[in-house]
């Protein structure tokens, strides 16, 4: 087997799951559709629910690609995405390094840092100002944020 020299991806990247908005998987259902190339489509992480992604703007940072994608009944594509950075809610770019997950006592929002909360040192809360991460996603019934560090 050959090696790819200059132009081939080489390292680790963080890989994770996530789900199109509407206006996203609209634009895979037209991709598809048409028989155009969806792997490799480039992503921005998205707040308007968990673990959302769209297409980034014109001359926007874009946050990582599609590695692979399947049809999924509830949000349209289950995308497998190579993540590479996210910009912070202080407008800092970042490239991360897990997904770590973290108790909360009261909802977070999705895109903001996050800071410790409580006297028992557990907790983490989310924060609009300053903190580390970015709040990927959440589940009220555990009570658990996803924040990419």
């Amino acid at each position: 087997m050959s090696r790819i020299r200059g132009m081939g991806d080489e390292g680790f990247m963080l890989q994770t799951i996530l789900y199109p908005d509407s206006t996203f998987k609209s634009e895979i259902d037209s991709l598809a559709n048409s028989g155009t190339k969806i792997i490799g489509k480039l992503i921005q992480l998205a707040t308007s629910g968990s673990r959302y992604c769209t297409s980034p703007a014109a001359s926007a940072d874009p946050d990582g690609d599609i590695a692979f994608y399947e049809k999924d009944a509830t949000y349209g594509y289950r995308l497998t995405c190579n993540i590479w950075g996210y910009n912070s809610v202080d407008s800092n770019r970042h490239s991360p390094k897990c997904i770590k997950v973290f108790p909360f006592a009261a909802t977070p929002s999705l895109g903001y840092a996050i800071k410790v909360t409580g006297g028992t040192y557990r907790y983490a809360r989310s924060t609009a100002t300053d903190g580390v991460g970015f709040v990927l996603g959440y589940d009220n019934t555990s009570a658990r944020m996803e924040v990419l560090i």
